[in-house]
Parts: structure tokens; sequence; C-alpha cells
């Protein structure tokens, strides 16, 4: 099984006899729970009801303020609706200053990191959940996953994992290894 982090969020397992299921990888409209821009929204989000007084105040405003050269969360109107192309990346970038912020104790800030490892959590149950597998070998992939962070480490912890779980090749060697098996199997369809 394999549960990938970065700008979106899927998580995809295999049974032995090659069934394949997944969850997840819905786009940033529809899902993409636990990810870099779904991190990065819930910040934006905090900010806005930050400056409303309906949440309490968060360093994420200044930090992110700052990281995007705005000087009030009256800004963000102009900057996320007013540019010339979608700013999802620009969104997903924000994770790893979410992520630091957290680790440096800002209530907001673990509260949206924790949200998004209950989402990870819900999309690895639901895959394990699909393929009737008690315990499935997990590897996580992507930028927020990769390396240890809050994130990554919360995650571990919440799967009861002693340590990241690499996967055994890079994705691009994944994906050569099962075209090669496709071609293999439809080589013996055939003969």
């Amino acid at each position: 099984m394999l549960l990938l982090a970065g700008t979106g969020s899927i998580a995809c397992g295999v049974t032995r006899t090659g069934e394949v299921v997944r969850a997840g990888g819905w786009g940033y409209l529809l899902g993409d729970e636990g990810s870099g821009y779904w991190l990065g929204i819930r910040a934006l989000q905090a900010i806005t009801q930050a400056s409303d007084r309906r949440k309490e105040a968060t360093r994420l405003t200044g930090r992110i303020l700052d990281r995007l050269g705005l000087h009030t969360p009256s800004d963000l109107i102009q900057w996320l609706y007013h540019g010339e192309t979608p700013r999802t990346r620009d969104i997903a970038g924000l994770a790893p200053l979410v992520l630091a912020t957290a680790a440096d104790g800002d209530p907001i800030a673990i509260q949206i990191v924790e949200s998004a490892v209950q989402e990870l959590v819900r999309l690895c149950q639901a895959v394990i959940q699909q393929l009737g597998i008690e315990k499935p070998k997990i590897a996580f992939a992507g930028g927020l996953l990769a390396n240890p962070n809050v994130l990554s480490v919360r995650l571990c912890e919440w799967l009861v994992l002693p340590d990241i779980p690499r996967p055994l090749y890079p994705p691009v060697i994944g994906a050569a290894l099962l075209a090669k098996q496709r071609v293999d199997e439809k080589g013996k369809s055939n003969l």
C-alpha cells in the first residue's frame, strides 16, 4: 500500500493477486485531504477567520503574509482571485510553512496538521477495508511524507509505524515495472 501526500493526496493498494484499489486522488476541488494544497488552504482560512475574530490569532498570519509579500489579510483577496493563473501550486507551497509553524507550537497550525493526519489515516483505512488486508505493508511518498516533519512523524504514530516507510523504488521505476508486468500479461494471454 502506498500513501502519497504532496500537492495532492491518494492512497493505493494492491493485493497479491493484482487487485488495485484507491482512496482519494480526487483533486483539490473535490478532496485531496491532508495534501499540501489542503494544508495551505486551511492555513489561509485560519488567517481570514482570525482577521474576522472568528478564530484565535495564529503565527501563520504574519509568516504567510510575509512569504506572499502581502501586508494585510485583506490583500489575500486580490492575490487569490485576481491572478493570471490559478494559485493551486502557490497554496500547496505554503504547506512547509504550516508544518514549521506547527513545529514551533502554534495551536492553530497544530490543529491543521492534526486534521491532515486524521484525513490521511482515513485514506489508509479506506484502502485497507476495500482490500480486506489486516496489516498491509505501507510506503510513504510525496513531498510531505518523504522526510521527518510534524505531519509524517505524527502519521507514523497513528499508523503504529516505527519509522517513515519508504517505497522500494522511485515512482518512475514503479511505473516502468507496472508497464512491464502488463506487457508480460498481455503476451501470455495471446499465446
